[in-house]
């Protein structure tokens, strides 16, 4: 019976074993503590963890510890609580209970796992498991194991069995120590108990005992069990392979899972198998979390101390094996060597000639290895300067390369390589070569590729330029597909035209290197940076229409690879007879067969959208996000339990109703970003695949509230109130002046002996009223007109974005013009005194930056910038007041002139004299108004010049000139426009 238990393990291993790669994670990348308990996986798909710092979820990412958080000790699942998970702490004054994703804890009152029963005195535990951290406490009376309504208690001496809660317990065991239960499991309601002492094993079921006498590997003294009730498996461990019980026709099965031999040194406190996910999570006591990811990529290697594991070309040396240059032969879990090659050059070639000789190139010279010798001898050929080897349609052809570059492809029929049957020119130097028929060749090389004729012995038709062509592949469906250097990309060659196939979005197919079809149509294509699967249907509908998308699949290290990067090699992969494929690597070669290795893809509806975190809060949500808008960046968690890499299922997201309607490709964090902050309505939509051309979608709203001064309310009643505040301000002057008017007038009527001077003075006091109130008119009339413009706008406009632009620009303009109004009684003096100096110096540049600040908006709609040169250091004392009216009226002149140009002041001083430049590249003034204004300065009588309808800016400015003792002139700007120029006596008259 042993012999056979044995014989059967031995077939089991050598069917079912599997490659696997190994990842620790403890307390440096991820968990909060090293001490893994229990490790369960909810019904949602996520794996939960305990720890010594309470419970943890991992997603395949990240580790996510909750905010709620205590110590317990195992993780409980019961029939009447459904999906939900618990977990008492050592004391049962609380518990956790996980439920819908979620960590609730309870304090201790009725909780679902109790002590049996606390009335008569005793103390009773649960066993939930059976693992190397069980401990059985002398305290404790009994411990329980419940199936159902069936409850075993186990005590130090007895077994009693109670068949439902109602029921009496009766004893149905002598002479037991509940210490034995460290090798106990249940399967199917049968408890078992291995005794590697006496190598037999108890067997209870249905409150009966009975004794199975003949040794097995359950009770091999050298096996180690771990059961855990919660999950329904148990595993048995034996000389470092681990396998899953399982019952099988009534009989207890072993499925063996993986031989992983450090599994002896571990002190496990818990494990989990995931089969659909093909991962083993063992949880270690001391060391946290080990994650095997199972796979049936098998890696070959030589294991030779202190050398590499890089492979180039291999050719199919038997059903089951390859022989690589250095005479190596490759099996999936072997290596032979069959004879023994130094090679000096890195030259990856290898093809067989027509009688089984194993052909090579090195350093320009032609090699075999001969089959009569079984290879352990060779030979060289007589040709020089060969670059390369190739096999079609059994002729052999040898590039030769001549002047660097230039390459004769020299065609022969048979091995002996004496006569070239025809030698044809190709401009670069050859790299790959495929037949498309007898008499056609397609010809790839470092600069094109070419369509040759071996009947003509000539190129016939180059089919494409400056593309560096590394594999020529022809599909079973007749199709060619073309691999490049360079990351150039992979393409199709259809009708003499190649077409360009889409990449990932790492871009890694475009290091394609080549591939091999298997019976269900799909690529297996070896790249720089994994190994990707593809349907070809999937790639043809493309070049059919290019709106047909294609979903690669990527396989790496968390596939089992041990590397991710593949070899370019001629031939760079190999189909074995037995149905192996075989690609070279930079860490020996990769063995696998396409059937045994799975695409894995999430379920449907396994997408959860219900957390997230701005600058300001974490918060959770369920079914609607809803947030103010002073948020900077909203991140959304998209939680998904997928153990593999999340390119594979192309998850996006985008944001609909907003600015980012495009789909957006969601990485590793497995988050969206979202930095849309306009209040409105949204909604978010997620896309993944849960098949290789099937999405499953998923919507949550998006709700972005207003704050207060974002309401449409808020915007309209301040934008009235700003104008009435300028209309306020503008009727308190004109009020102020006609009431000083009305005091000249009374002061005339007074008295009759001053009637010639006060008539006289009240003309002169009316014509300075009309000039204030022209200039204030004229000075005001460009901001006013500019902010009736915005509010129109923002009363028609609806679009929130344009809204508040509209309302920042009232608001500056405003905030501006109030500033100038605020002076408005400076124009009072304008006419009227004779003082232009002011007591102290100050700085020019901060007046003309005032006045550029006024009309910046007015310029900015008009797609026009002001730019203003002006030392800071130059200083003057010439009247403020003057000075601000005759900038504020130059730049305002140029701002109405001047449409999607430039406005440029410049300051200058020197000697006591300050020039100032106003230039602008609008329609320009013409000679006419030049001189026009010129004559009206060189005026010296100050006689009234008739004012252009009604401008009256530049004449105002002209008299201000004059009365400061300023020069002006009039010239063209170039290239197109006016350029003002003011000359200031900067110095006391």
């Amino acid at each position: 019976m042993k012999f056979y238990f044995l014989t059967a393990l031995v077939i089991s291993l050598f069917l079912k074993s599997q490659h696997y790669n190994s990842q620790w994670y403890n307390v440096d990348n991820g968990l909060p503590q090293n001490t893994v308990k229990d490790i369960i996986k909810d019904e949602s798909g996520f794996v939960w963890i305990l720890t010594n710092n309470g419970v943890v979820r991992y997603d395949g990412n990240r580790f996510l510890v909750p905010n709620k958080n205590i110590s317990t000790v195992t993780f409980y699942k019961f029939a009447l609580s459904g999906k939900d998970i618990f977990s008492v702490n050592h004391y049962y004054k609380n518990y956790i209970k996980i439920s819908d994703r979620q960590v609730n804890i309870f304090a201790y009152k009725k909780p679902p796992i109790a002590p049996y029963p606390p009335e008569d005195g005793k103390v009773y535990f649960f066993i939930n498991q059976n693992s190397a951290n069980n401990k059985f406490f002398p305290i404790t009376d009994f411990y329980i194991i419940e199936l159902g309504e069936q409850r075993y208690f186990f005590g130090k001496n007895t077994i009693e069995y109670q068949k439902d809660p109602l029921s009496k317990r009766v004893v149905i065991g002598k002479s037991f120590n509940y210490a034995m239960l460290k090798n106990a499991f249940v399967q199917k309601s049968t408890v078992y108990i291995t005794d590697p002492v006496h190598r037999k094993t108890i067997v209870i079921c249905n409150g009966k005992i009975s004794y199975d006498n003949r040794p097995s590997v359950y009770n091999d003294p050298r096996t180690k069990i771990y059961w855990f009730q919660s999950k329904n498996q148990v595993f048995v461990i034996n000389h470092g392979k681990i396998y899953l019980n399982e019952i099988k026709d009534g009989k207890q099965v072993l499925h063996f899972i993986v031989a992983y031999k450090e599994i002896e040194n571990d002190y496990i406190g818990s494990m989990l198998y995931d089969e659909a996910n093909q991962k083993l999570y063992i949880g270690s006591l001391i060391k946290g979390l080990n994650v095997i990811s199972l796979s049936h990529f098998y890696i070959s290697q030589k294991k030779v101390p202190f050398a590499d594991e890089v492979v180039y070309p291999a050719l199919p040396f038997s059903g089951c094996s390859v022989i690589s240059q250095d005479g190596t032969e490759y099996f999936k879990d072997t290596v032979k060597k069959r004879y023994s090659l130094e090679l000096l050059s890195d030259d990856r070639r290898l093809i067989y000639d027509n009688s089984g000789n194993i052909l090579y190139t090195e350093f320009g010279k032609l090699y075999r290895r001969l089959n009569k010798f079984s290879y352990k001898k060779g030979d060289s050929l007589s040709l020089d300067q060969v670059s390369s080897v190739h096999k079609s349609n059994g002729l052999l052809m040898v590039g030769r390369v001549y002047n660097y570059t230039q390459t004769n492809l020299e065609i022969f029929k048979d091995d002996h390589f004496t006569q070239a049957i025809a030698s044809i020119k190709i401009p670069e130097k050859v790299t790959t070569v495929k037949a498309y028929s007898r008499d056609l060749i397609f010809v790839g090389s470092y600069g094109g590729l070419y369509l040759v004729s071996l009947s003509k012995k000539k190129i016939i038709k180059k089919l494409a330029k400056k593309i560096n062509i590394k594999n020529i592949i022809r599909s079973a469906s007749g199709h060619y597909w073309l691999t490049t250097y360079s990351d150039q990309g992979f393409y199709l060659l259809k009708n003499n035209v190649l077409i360009r196939m889409p990449e990932d979005p790492d871009r890694d197919i475009a290091s394609a290197h080549t591939f091999l079809e298997d019976q269900k149509g799909y690529f297996w294509i070896s790249t720089n940076n994994g190994l990707f699967k593809v349907k070809e249907k999937m790639l043809l509908d493309f070049a059919e229409n290019k709106k047909y998308p294609v979903y690669y699949y990527r396989y790496t290290k968390l596939n089992g690879l041990l590397n991710n990067e593949f070899n370019t090699a001629y031939p760079g992969c190999n189909l074995l007879a037995n149905g192996d494929f075989v690609f070279p690597s930079m860490e020996g070669f990769v063995f696998f067969r396409p059937g045994e290795v799975k695409s894995i893809y999430p379920k449907d509806h396994t997408l959860f959208v219900e957390r997230a975190y701005s600058s300001r809060e974490n918060f959770t949500f369920k079914d609607k996000i809803k947030v103010k808008s002073n948020f900077k960046l909203l991140n959304i968690f998209l939680d998904i339990p997928y153990f593999s890499d999340i390119e594979n299922i192309h998850l996006q997201a985008r944001l609909t109703g907003s600015s980012h309607e495009q789909w957006k490709n969601i990485g590793s964090n497995r988050m969206y970003v979202m930095d849309e902050d306009s209040p409105g309505n949204y909604t978010l939509e997620i896309r993944y695949l849960v098949a290789e051309d099937r999405f499953t979608y998923k919507s949550i709203p998006v709700e972005i509230m207003p704050l207060l001064y974002q309401t449409l309310w808020f915007r309209i009643l301040i934008a009235a109130a700003l104008v009435t505040i300028v209309l306020v301000i503008v009727q308190i002057r004109t009020g102020f002046l006609k009431g000083k008017n009305k005091d000249l007038k009374s002061n005339l009527e007074s008295t009759d002996n001053e009637l010639k001077a006060a008539k006289d003075q009240l003309k002169n006091e009316s014509e300075y009223k009309e000039k204030i109130i022209r200039s204030i008119s004229h000075d005001i009339s460009t901001p006013l007109s500019f902010m009736s413009y915005l509010t129109q706008q923002l009363h028609h406009t609806e679009d929130q974005e344009k809204q508040k632009e509209l309302f920042e620009m009232i608001s500056k303009t405003s905030e501006q013009l109030f500033k100038f109004t605020s002076g408005l009684s400076e124009y009072t003096k304008l006419y009227h005194t004779e003082h232009i100096f002011e007591a102290q110096d100050y700085f020019l540049d901060e007046l003309i930056e005032e006045k550029k600040e006024l009309f910046e908006e007015i310029a900015v709609k008009k797609n026009t910038e002001i730019i203003s040169y002006c030392g800071k250091h130059i200083k003057t004392r010439i009247s403020k007041a003057i000075l601000s009216v005759i900038f504020h009226n130059l730049i305002d002149n140029a701002v109405k002139n001047t449409v999607e140009g430039t406005i440029i002041i410049k300051a200058q001083e020197s000697d006591n004299t300050v020039v100032l430049k106003v230039a602008d590249t609008g329609p320009g003034m013409s000679d006419e108004q030049m001189k026009y204004y010129a004559q009206m300065y060189a005026d010296k009588e100050n006689k009234e010049f008739p004012f252009r309808k009604e401008k009256l800016g530049l004449p105002m400015v002209i008299r201000l000139l004059k009365k400061i003792g300023a020069e002006i002139s009039f010239q063209k700007n170039t290239p197109v426009g006016t350029l003002i120029v003011i000359t200031l006596k900067n110095t006391l008259l």
